[in-house]
């Protein structure tokens, strides 16, 4: 095999592997936006914070978060 055709495969198995976890991140967050109808102002927050908070790694800044106050009416 030649370096030019392993680079080729290499970049191609990169693009393909990118273009998978993008499509499964797009059916979770569809699943969540099914799961999540119904649901209050405060639970969605919640639910929010959860995924925020997944996203941290250990030894990384944490990112300034906004808060907002969830009114009963928002409900």
């Amino acid at each position: 095999m030649t370096p030019t055709v392993a680079l080729a495969g290499a970049l191609l198995c990169g693009v393909v592997s990118g273009a998978i976890r993008a499509w499964r991140d797009v059916l979770v967050l569809r699943r969540l936006e099914r799961l999540m109808t119904g649901c209050t102002a405060r639970q969605r927050a919640e639910v929010a914070q959860t995924i925020a908070a997944s996203f941290r790694r250990p030894g990384r800044p944490q990112l300034p978060t906004a808060v907002r106050e969830v009114n009963e009416s928002d409900q």
